[in-house]
């Protein structure tokens, strides 16, 4: 989980035979948690990868440096109550960031491309459709978030 000294960190899109998901969500508590775990053969750098809400574009930065190794998982804690215990515990703020009710959680590579999504406690009927993926964009006043179709010309993925 941490970088060795003398070393660069790398931002790179998810490598092949590492497979980088959002395993578990917890958002109805004072204490919340959204768990990124990689179930590949191959450890990936989280170095520019970005982990957002969908309904109120809250973002986490991860680290630069950290990777989530092959069988790993890492969680990203927010809330009141919140408090890392582990050296895979990530603290983002002391207030709630994901709505009680429901939400979706999108996990971004470091050129922003959507890597995976959950929806809480379940996807709607729209997201079991065809949800739409979308392109995380960094501008000068922050964050923004557009369809991948309405940036990436037909033909081009």
């Amino acid at each position: 989980m941490t970088k060795p000294r003398g070393s660069r960190p790398v931002a790179v899109h998810e490598l092949p035979g590492a497979d980088v998901f959002i395993s578990d969500i917890q958002a109805d508590t004072l204490a919340e948690s959204v768990t990124i775990a990689n179930r590949g053969e191959l450890d990936q750098p989280l170095t520019g990868w970005v982990l957002a809400s969908l309904h109120g574009l809250e973002v986490f930065e991860f680290p630069e440096g950290l990777v989530v190794e092959a069988g790993r998982q890492v969680r990203v804690l927010s809330g009141e109550a919140a408090r890392a215990t582990g050296p895979g515990d990530l603290l983002w703020i002391r207030q709630p960031v994901w709505a009680n009710r429901s939400d979706t959680v999108l996990l971004f590579d470091n050129e922003g491309h959507e890597v995976n999504r959950r929806a809480y406690p379940r996807p709607t009927i729209r997201e079991n459709r065809n949800p739409k993926l979308k392109i995380l964009v960094k501008e000068i006043d922050g964050y923004r978030l557009h369809d991948w179709d309405d940036l990436v010309p037909p033909g081009r993925d």
